[in-house]
């Protein structure tokens, strides 16, 4: 994971990506709209908020928004985005360790895309047993991971206008959906989205709708 901390600290980085992910796609402008009808006004945990694209629309819907991300940097580029100081409040935060920041039943949305697929399985295990415990009962998770044949690799691309070095964990579906199951995690919508080939490996965006049992 600190390949890719400190690929995300580098200002260069976190503008590009900034630029690059500043267009909401229309499949994530559905899930928004589903998620303010279904929970007006509560209180919303954004993962890997990144530069804060998501953080702003939840807040802009008035939601009680809570950002985190690993990157000192990309929570510097979310707080100077947001005219309202408050709200979203942004926090540089591990993912790892939610039960250390968080009680029990704090939220009533997770919001976590694309932030898994930088961690090891085994830590994607524990953040999302950690997602079961900050989130009260009978909420909703929303969550992207990368799928494929399973394993970790470290990547060193340019997609974001320079070379960066990543590390990119494909999850075999499976053996997530096992996994989802042991926890109680109830899938209400799926949807799969081809991604790219990297490193001769093809893969899937997977986009989950969970419900907390």
């Amino acid at each position: 994971m600190d390949i890719t901390k400190e690929t995300y600290e580098r200002e260069g980085v976190v503008d590009e990506y900034y630029e690059r992910y500043l267009n909401i796609p229309d499949y994530f402008e559905i899930n928004i709209s589903k998620l303010v009808k279904k929970f007006p006004g509560k209180k919303l945990l954004d993962v890997g908020c990144g530069p804060g694209q998501f953080s702003r629309i939840f807040a802009n819907q008035g939601f009680e928004v809570v950002g985190i991300d690993y990157s000192k940097t990309m929570i510097e580029k979310a707080k100077s985005l947001s005219e309202d100081k408050d709200n979203p409040e942004y926090k540089v935060m591990d993912m790892r360790n939610l039960k250390g920041f968080f009680d029990k039943s704090t939220f009533d949305v997770i919001w976590a895309s694309a932030s898994l697929l930088h961690l090891d399985l085994d830590e994607i295990q524990k953040v999302l047993s950690d997602f079961k415990y900050i989130l009260k009962r009978g909420c909703h998770i929303f969550l992207i991971v990368k799928l494929g044949e399973q394993g970790t690799i470290l990547l060193n691309d340019g997609d974001l206008g320079e070379s960066v070095r990543r590390k990119f964990t494909f999850i075999n579906e499976r053996w997530f959906e096992e996994l989802l199951k042991k926890l109680k995690l109830s899938i209400i919508d799926k949807k799969l989205k081809k991604g790219s080939v990297i490193n001769k490996q093809s893969s899937y965006w997977g986009n989950y709708w969970l419900k907390s049992d």
